[in-house]
């Protein structure tokens, strides 16, 4: 019976030899605190996350000192303690006073009888994602506002998807077309590919394709079908935009209204 109970024992310990190896070598930062939000264990990703070198060095430091604006860390804490967990986005303050974007999954930790006896975090870093995500949007802020400026046409971004699905598009597009660009972006009441003339959308579609195929841009004339019901033709020119795997992340470019042009010449 005392050689059951000592095996039992000894097979205890090495799970909870295992459980601590495996979190202190995780690749994701963890860290788990007691009931007064006091840090009880970190591993080596989350003290290197927040720039603490040794994880033991996280040991006794308070939530509210590393998560969240001020008073978010407390809400957070709240709404763990209340509902048993807390998902989502956060800011987690470093050693030096960085700031860094982390999303946190955090649930309570219950002991086997059911009471609560801490908690564990699981985060991810999400710095760089948003300050490109942030750099990004700046840009096309400033290429729309560029874009808005072009006469007699427009300035797109779209897919290359069968109905090229438009991303961004200047304002242009409500003299040529008839419809705002919000109407057009992401497809929301008609699609670019389907005002197309019906005579001339498979020559269209194999001159692009032939371009995107060589690697080169594109130049091609067609006529389109406006809100009104008129008939214009357009020429747009536009370059495939490959990603590092040589697909065709989406076409850019310009459509220009060439109706004048064309009956001049007729």
């Amino acid at each position: 019976m005392i050689t059951d109970v000592v095996t039992q024992q000894r097979n205890m310990e090495e799970e909870a030899r295992i459980r601590h190896a495996a979190m202190a070598s995780a690749l994701s930062p963890l860290a788990m605190f007691d009931l007064q939000g006091v840090v009880t264990y970190a591993n080596a990703a989350f003290a290197d996350m927040l720039g603490y070198g040794d994880p033991e060095n996280l040991t006794g430091q308070q939530a509210e000192a590393l998560w969240g604006k001020p008073g978010e860390a407390a809400r957070i804490w709240q709404t763990l303690i209340d509902t048993g967990r807390w998902i989502g986005v956060t800011n987690a303050s470093r050693l030096d006073g960085s700031i860094r974007v982390v999303q946190v999954s955090a649930s309570l930790v219950r002991a086997p009888d059911g009471p609560p006896i801490g908690a564990i975090a699981s985060c991810v870093d999400i710095t760089a994602q948003r300050e490109a995500e942030k750099a990004l949007g700046e840009s096309q802020r400033r290429l729309v506002t560029l874009m808005d400026n072009l006469p007699g046409g427009f300035a797109f971004r779209c897919r290359h998807d069968p109905f090229w699905t438009m991303e961004i598009i200047s304002k242009g597009c409500f003299e040529v077309l008839g419809y705002p660009p919000e109407a057009l972006i992401e497809n929301r009441m008609v699609a670019f590919a389907t005002m197309i003339h019906p005579e001339d959308e498979k020559r269209v579609r194999r001159e692009i394709l032939e371009a995107i195929n060589l690697g080169r841009p594109f130049q091609v004339s067609f006529r389109v079908i406006t809100r009104k019901g008129d008939v214009k033709w357009l020429m747009q020119q536009g370059t495939p935009q490959i990603t590092g795997r040589s697909a065709v992340q989406a076409l850019e470019g310009v459509v220009i209204d060439i109706t004048d042009r064309v009956v001049a010449t007729e």
